[in-house]
């Protein structure tokens, strides 16, 4: 099963600050369990807290694939966040245009 929402939420976090510091090797091997699992939450339980984390994961996913010239990828990382920063967030989603 996974991790609760709170553990996941921290693990994103993490990511981000990671993918900040350049890190983006640890932040890249974190990002695909992490989106699996956040995903399978959102879906099965779904809560604000776990639509944000995902987004973040989304997003972080994004930062990398840019930060390593990885164009496609991230176009398709940012499209993907959509759906979680609409529940998540929906005041971020009203905001989110400006990313593009």
């Amino acid at each position: 099963p996974p991790r609760p929402v709170a553990a996941m939420t921290e693990a994103a976090d993490r990511v981000c600050q990671q993918v900040r510091a350049t890190h983006l090797r640890t932040a890249a091997s974190a990002l695909p369990d992490l989106i699996a699992d956040l995903t399978h939450v959102a879906l099965t339980s779904p809560s604000t807290e776990g639509w944000r984390a995902l987004a973040s994961a989304y997003r972080s996913a994004h930062d990398v694939a840019l930060k390593l010239e990885h164009r496609d990828l991230a176009a398709l990382a940012l499209d993907e966040q959509d759906p979680p920063v609409v529940r998540g967030d929906g005041d971020a989603a009203a905001v989110g245009g400006h990313r593009r």
